[in-house]
């Protein structure tokens, strides 16, 4: 006899659909009339346009299976070629059951500019880039009731902005914010931030990407308004920032401080790592990896992204960084770790003055192609057998980014990490000097299916741009 808790087919083919590419989901619906009816409201849900990697669906049939339709994605941009047309808007205005909307490009007709706002009203989740508006819009009759998140994203393009803070204030119930730095050049962000202090948004708990060029005391009393706080970044960020943040920390899950120039300081990441049990991000500065490797233990097992410059003194970075790799071994949901770290020039000059006065009778490339020195105090070696090798627990790790450090890896640093990492598709950095030794390893990467974002960081580090011989 069946179990009272077994599944039935259309609960097991849902199941199942979620791990199915666009293609075979579609290609499912024809098995037979049960399958058809079971997933034909899965095909609709998400519907892109103008996207070269997916064909456009006709739309006659968009239009019969509307009410499915529940996440639009649209490319209008003229420059890459791809354009939507008049009966394209026709069909999307007629979506009334839309929750999220993505465009990339701009609105340039009047034709379709009421389709567009329109839409704006119906969704929850809206997504485009700031100069979106090539026509003028009135919104002085338009609410937005509906929208909870909204992300604006920044391209260059030659066109009007909209008054994105008028626009926000149309949106009461708005929940998570993702804005460029643009605030500041189209109106002072302390208006911004007063208007979160006054509790325009009595809903916000999420505010990201913008890097306030504020004080500490301009920044407070908007996030001492916050009901809840799921997300917050700042430059400025002291004992009181943390004191009000800590009642938040059981819900926190996003934390940007890496652009912080004074006030948050190491015993506050502690407090941070071992208090915030739903952390998926967190973006820190510079930290000793002495003081790292204190404190209890760390809470936020379910981070996904991490980046902070960690850094050791140089007769001390063989008996700390392993301890270091041992905690970020524990972060076994990581997909993102970036050890990236900018010294500035005085300090980068000094620290070469002084490798140089060391080792003046062998040049420093010879030092770093055998892989015997390295120099600066900053730098994650990330070379087997200075503790790398705790890190294999990483086993979700997509993306690892080590710019501004010097490295000096070698073939059997990359086949360690395509054994250990294999979901690892990307890297970025300086993986050795002299500049061919870094295209060698390059190249070692590409072999295995990981591709490096050393050409994009060429210019950082006065290495010629050399198409042959860059991924």
């Amino acid at each position: 006899m069946p179990s009272k808790h077994a599944l039935e087919l259309p609960e097991i083919l849902t199941l199942v659909a979620g791990y199915l590419s666009p293609h075979a989901l579609v290609a499912s619906t024809c098995v037979c009339k049960s399958w058809h009816q079971t997933l034909q409201h899965l095909v609709w849900q998400e519907i892109a346009f103008a996207n070269s990697r997916q064909r456009s669906p006709d739309l006659q049939d968009l239009v019969k299976y509307e009410t499915h339709v529940k996440s639009l994605r649209i490319r209008d941009d003229q420059s890459y070629g791809r354009r939507v047309d008049s009966e394209t808007w026709e069909a999307i205005s007629q979506l009334t059951h839309i929750k999220k909307f993505s465009i990339i490009g701009t609105v340039d007709d009047d034709a379709y500019i009421d389709v567009f706002w329109d839409l704006c009203q119906r969704v929850e989740i809206l997504k485009c880039n700031r100069h979106l508006f090539r026509v003028k819009t009135d919104l002085t009759s338009r609410t937005f009731p509906h929208l909870r998140v909204l992300e604006l994203h920044h391209r260059e393009y030659n066109a009007p902005q909209l008054d994105w803070l008028s626009f926000l204030k149309r949106c009461p119930n708005l929940e998570a914010l993702t804005i460029p730095e643009f605030l500041e050049n189209s109106r002072p962000a302390t208006e911004f931030l007063e208007e979160v202090a006054k509790g325009t948004w009595p809903a916000l708990e999420s505010i990201w990407e913008c890097y306030f060029h504020v004080s500490e005391d301009t920044l407070l009393p908007a996030l001492a308004s916050m009901r809840r706080v799921t997300g917050w970044i700042a430059r400025a960020f002291g004992p009181r920032s943390y004191e009000i943040l800590s009642h938040h920390f059981a819900i926190l899950k996003r934390l940007d401080l890496a652009d912080c120039k004074s006030g948050a300081i190491v015993s506050m990441l502690q407090g941070i790592m071992s208090s915030c049990p739903q952390l998926e991000m967190l973006r820190w500065g510079r930290v000793d990896g002495r003081e790292l490797i204190r404190g209890g233990p760390w809470v936020c097992t379910g981070l996904r992204e991490l980046a902070m410059t960690i850094m050791f003194d140089r007769d001390e970075i063989d008996r700390v960084q392993p301890l270091v790799f041992e905690r970020i071994s524990q972060l076994k949901a990581l997909k993102f770790l970036d050890f990236s770290g900018l010294p500035t020039d005085t300090e980068w000059e000094q620290e070469y003055n002084e490798a140089q006065a060391m080792y003046h009778d062998r040049p420093l490339d010879a030092w770093y192609t055998s892989g015997s020195f390295i120099p600066f105090r900053k730098t994650i070696d990330l070379r087997l057998g200075k503790g790398i090798e705790k890190l294999a627990t990483l086993r979700s790790l997509q993306e690892l980014r080590f710019v501004h450090t010097v490295q000096c890896l070698h073939e059997k640093e990359v086949d360690w990490m395509a054994k250990h990492w294999k979901q690892l598709k990307t890297v970025g950095g300086r993986p050795g000097r002299p500049d061919d030794f870094s295209r060698l390893v390059v190249k070692m990467f590409r072999a295995r299916g990981i591709s490096s974002l050393y050409k994009q960081y060429a210019e950082f580090s006065n290495i010629p741009n050399d198409e042959d011989n860059y991924e």
